[in-house]
């Protein structure tokens, strides 16, 4: 590093690198930027040594070093002990940041007052918050474009409630709020490409929580695409996201909701209200009456209420005449918020000085009362020589004279009304072309239908009666785990001469449990049990009941395969046009005919059907939620594999069919063959072929029974699994 520092001119790193591999007794460089320094604490003082110049870029308003569990009077005590003489040693505290220290020893500083990042409506409450009221109020210089989305969104929870000590605290209902409300955004065109952030305002547990659920719901690849991380104002510090979404996590209820009204509370609350670029929503269970109106939390929830301004209190503004105050008066009775007196241009001299200054929730516009008595005409030259300079700086400004104002108030101030209403600014709240945000996807709780309106209710598809292939030839049985399971057969097919009904899971190891399931078989012609011996031998993998033809006294042992039926349906809308109830409707139809099936190949045959023939994240997402729709209002059930999560990967059939049918594979690749069709004919071949479970033989039997070869290292791990 010694020799390579002479030939690489800037280094970029963190500072922990910085004190690695730095030497302070004889290294010294040129100039040191340090950015974000308001997040550096004291352990970071050794840069003003290392460095000749020093450039010291961060923001007092924002999350400063919080020195938990470290006592205060321990520090003042170590201040007292060792730091007798040294100057401003009160600085140098866990409390203490870079920025701050650099505050205080530098007399130059340059404040940069424009913002790019926010909507002016969410940079607007920080302005209010932190900036404005320390006569350093930000200038947002984003513009309103062309079917933006509505900047703030408030979302109330009545059956929030929080859980938890104060550090660990979770609210589920407003988890699972905002968990619905993400599903929604990601499948609205309108948020494509935009970039997602969740914030919990107390603690990170809630975040935690938030994330979890994000990861079971989502897929990868579209939290990657996203970059959608949840955590707390902290882990945002230096970050930005196109959305964000806040959860207040607190609630009403038996706990006494604390104030935040210190420091370092109003410090998070304006990192976290102004992350968002384009839109801010804000999850809430507690209401105003319940919040102290010194917390954070009541300043943030009543800006989002009311998402205004405020307007100027005369009393706390300098006029330099009565002209000034009497026409900021009538400009601060439309609600418009007034600066006067603001200073431009270099913070020392103060070259160029505005007496009004009307803001809004975009833009600004420059008032110059022109009073003879105060200005004089010698002065008309230099105001307007000013004037030039400040509108190539991006100022617009309207000029009022004295004698104009005093004779027709009305009429001279009719410019001023007129360019506000030119720059589209005014006196506060959200503009109403902006349009409404998606309402949230339905629960994901089968117990709860609140959402079901939002999408509309699916009506059940019917086969058409001459769609014979779908007849069954024997009734359903219960298995013994709620698992139905038949074979069906072809119409105009003869029944074959042994018919086998086998139930996928390990019997009971109990006579007396096994042998009422042969009871309750329904009674057919031909139907007969097997002796109820064999049916109650001791871990029985196979339940085996036979047509018995009346000709014969001996039933034979085939195992029949019913043909596999394809879908051939009429197209199917695009998903991306039209309701989830649609395309549940649709997955309902292809579901009536194949089922049941693996959710993926439904996914696929019903995105060919209208043309589409890549399932992408947002697809996925809305084929997922379409299929859940239809799952929660009765029509699919749905049943994972062990160990598997995830809708796509789930066996669907209709209700009150079979959930295992054995067929023939047909269309079908290996993983389109659900695992209980599989497992079926695995345990017969083991009770039939008497074969070694698992073992490559029992294996190979198994696909060949589906027409399939090749026994790859994939195909035999998920056959393992069985």
């Amino acid at each position: 590093m010694d020799e390579c520092r002479e030939a690489i001119p800037v280094w970029i790193m963190p500072r922990y690198l910085v004190a690695e591999m730095v030497n302070p007794t004889s290294t010294r460089y040129d100039i040191i930027i340090v950015d974000e320094a308001s997040q550096l604490g004291a352990e970071s003082l050794f840069l003003f040594y290392i460095a000749k110049k020093m450039v010291v870029v961060g923001d007092d308003q924002q999350i400063s070093p919080y020195g938990v569990g470290i006592a205060d009077q321990e520090v003042v005590d170590l201040q007292h002990h060792y730091l007798e003489g040294v100057r401003f040693k009160t600085a140098l505290s866990a409390q203490s940041s870079l920025y701050a220290n650099a505050k205080i020893r530098f007399q130059e500083s340059v404040v940069l007052r424009e913002h790019f990042r926010c909507m002016p409506e969410i940079i607007q409450f920080s302005n209010d918050l932190c900036y404005a009221s320390n006569g350093t109020p930000l200038d947002p210089l984003r513009t309103y474009t062309a079917n933006r989305l509505t900047p703030l969104v408030l979302r109330h929870q009545p059956d929030g409630y929080r859980t938890g000590s104060s550090q660990y605290a979770i609210n589920e209902p407003e988890a699972d709020a905002i968990l619905r409300q993400i599903e929604a955004c990601i499948v609205d065109p309108r948020y494509a490409g935009k970039t997602m952030g969740v914030i919990s305002l107390q603690g990170e547990a809630q975040a935690k929580l938030i994330e979890r659920k994000l990861l079971e719901t989502l897929e990868p690849e579209c939290i990657e695409e996203r970059r959608l991380i949840c955590g707390d104002a902290y882990a945002f510090q230096g970050d930005e996201r196109h959305i964000i979404f806040l959860s207040m996590v607190a609630a009403a209820g038996d706990r006494r909701i604390g104030a935040l009204a210190n420091e370092a509370a109003r410090q998070r609350f304006n990192v976290a209200a102004s992350r968002a670029q384009d839109q801010l929503w804000l999850f809430h269970s507690a209401t105003l009456d319940i919040l102290s109106p010194a917390c954070m939390r009541h300043n943030l929830l009543s800006y989002m209420l009311n998402p205004t301004r405020t307007a100027s209190d005369e009393n706390e503004r300098k006029f330099e005449s009565d002209f000034e105050r009497h026409v900021f008066g009538l400009i601060s009775e439309r609600g418009f918020h007034v600066r006067t007196q603001v200073c431009v241009g270099d913070p020392t001299n103060h070259r160029y000085r505005i007496d009004l200054v009307v803001e809004g929730m975009q833009g600004r516009l420059a008032v110059e009362c022109d009073g003879d008595q105060w200005h004089g005409p010698e002065r008309h030259e230099q105001d307007t020589a000013r004037q030039r300079d400040l509108e190539r700086a991006g100022w617009q400004f309207v000029r009022i004279r004295g004698g104009d104002f005093y004779r027709d108030r009305a009429k001279a101030m009719e410019p001023v009304w007129a360019e506000l209403e030119r720059l589209g600014i005014k006196s506060g709240g959200v503009d109403e072309a902006a349009g409404e945000p998606p309402a949230p996807a339905p629960s994901h709780d089968d117990g709860q239908n609140s959402e079901d309106e939002l999408v509309g209710e699916i009506a059940r598809p019917v086969m058409d009666d001459s769609n014979s292939d779908e007849i069954e030839a024997v009734n359903h049985v219960e298995a013994t785990d709620s698992v139905e399971v038949a074979v069906v057969a072809a119409e105009r097919q003869t029944l074959p001469e042994t018919l086998e009904i086998i139930t996928p899971r390990v019997a009971q190891n109990n006579a007396r449990e096994a042998i009422p399931i042969a009871d309750d078989l329904p009674s057919r012609p031909g139907l007969d049990p097997l002796s109820s011996e064999r049916a109650a031998q001791p871990n029985a993998s196979v339940r085996a009941f036979q047509v018995v033809p009346e000709d014969s006294q001996t039933p034979k042992t085939d195992f029949f395969f019913s043909e596999y039926v394809s879908y051939r349906g009429k197209a199917t809308p695009d998903p991306r046009i039209v309701s989830l109830g649609v395309v549940a409707e649709g997955l309902c139809r292809i579901v009536e005919v194949e089922g049941p099936m693996i959710a993926r190949r439904a996914y696929d045959i019903y995105l060919r059907g209208c043309g589409i023939k890549r399932l992408g994240g947002e697809l996925r997402s809305t084929m997922n939620r379409a299929l859940t729709v239809a799952i929660r209002q009765g029509h699919i059930v749905s049943q994972n594999e062990p160990g598997q999560a995830g809708v796509i990967l789930s066996t669907v059939s209709i209700k009150g069919t079979p959930s295992v049918k054995v067929r023939t594979r047909g269309p079908r690749t290996f993983e389109e063959i659900p695992a209980a069709e599989l497992r079926a004919v695995g345990q017969y071949l083991l009770e039939c072929q008497r074969l070694e479970p698992k073992t490559e033989e029992h294996m190979r039997a198994i696909l060949e029974c589906f027409e399939l070869k090749r026994l790859t290292a994939q195909v035999s791990a998920a056959l393992l699994k069985l």
